[in-house]
């Protein structure tokens, strides 16, 4: 998350199921994008609530 690698709108996209990876590459395995996204789940929700939180604290700005 530090490193910026990937935007957080991308991994919950990705979680969601709104973004595919390539299922045509040689790299990818089923089993592993779901264990991996099992794993990402507290990861996902804290992520929705920080996008969440950081939009009602915008709006709130915006209305000063």
């Amino acid at each position: 998350m530090d490193e910026k690698v990937l935007t957080a709108k991308f991994i919950v996209d990705w979680n969601d199921k709104n973004v595919r990876l390539d299922k045509d590459s040689g790299l990818y395995d089923k089993k592993a994008e779901k264990k991996f996204r099992d794993l990402l789940e507290a990861f996902v929700n804290w992520l929705k609530n920080a996008e969440e939180e950081s939009g009602s604290e915008q709006s709130s700005e915006d209305e000063k």
